[in-house]
């Protein structure tokens, strides 16, 4: 007999941080297109916000988040419609908790798809001192979705969310600086332990610049048990698009 899988659970205080960081940067995505006249609804599986949940509460978030990505896939993260369309769609703010036959017509009407990843740095200063930075892919996700663009035949742009600028670079662009060898071989990421690619920022565009900082928050989540994890999370914050965001969004 076939032991029942155990879900995955929350790996301490590094990923909560990333966690809650991932979450976050989406929600300075969808505020920033919603003020220059789009509407970005979540159409992945959301990510939430453990500073939001007590411990047992985020673990039972954890693993519902698990259960909806294995049983629906990798879908973008967000999906970006023109205002006005976006009003002939009731269900469009429901979009993440419909299956794919239900809600194909509404992501059939979308401008983009946005993929939003996150990076802890100051890309302005890090850019200056010659760091190099980079639009991250993890590898398990590229087959999804590629399968997703194919389906859809939609634009899908990584957006690369630090502390204080936002970058874009195309789907499509980062699969052919793979293609290339422009981007390297997959790499073990450090810090969550997945085959990632790495395409250079250089090969992007600005999309955001950081209006008002961010809020810095100490949070701890105690376990039923008495364990302790505590970690620090970005609150508020203001983005806003740069022209060269804009016109990306309009030639889309």
């Amino acid at each position: 007999m076939q032991s029942k899988r155990r879900p995955l659970a929350p790996r301490g205080f590094d990923f909560l941080a990333r966690w809650s960081q991932g979450s976050w940067a989406e929600s300075k995505v969808i505020e920033m297109l919603g003020s220059s006249g789009y509407v970005a609804v979540p159409y992945g599986p959301s990510r939430g916000d453990p500073i939001e949940r007590d411990f047992s509460g985020w673990t039972r978030f954890f693993e519902e988040y698990q259960h909806r990505l294995e049983t629906q896939g990798k879908r973008p993260d967000l999906l970006v419609f023109e205002r006005n369309i976006s009003k002939s769609y009731e269900a469009i703010h429901r979009l993440q908790d419909m299956d794919d036959a239900s809600s194909s017509q509404i992501a059939g009407a979308c401008v983009v798809a946005l993929e939003v990843e996150t990076s802890l740095w100051k890309a302005q200063k890090a850019l200056l001192k010659g760091t190099e930075l980079s639009f991250t892919v993890k590898e398990e996700d590229m087959e999804r979705l590629t399968q997703w663009q194919r389906t859809y035949k939609k634009t899908l742009s990584i957006i690369q969310v630090f502390y204080d600028s936002a970058y874009a670079i195309s789907y499509d662009k980062v699969k052919e600086s793979i293609a290339s060898g422009e981007t390297k071989k997959a790499k073990k990421d450090r810090k969550t332990g997945k085959l990632t690619y790495k395409t250079p920022l250089s090969m992007g565009l600005e999309f955001a610049l950081l209006a008002e900082a961010p809020r810095v928050v100490s949070t701890v989540l105690e376990s039923d048990k008495g364990m302790i994890m505590a970690y620090a999370s970005f609150k508020g914050g203001r983005f806003d698009l740069t022209p060269q965001g804009l016109s990306m969004l309009r030639s889309t």
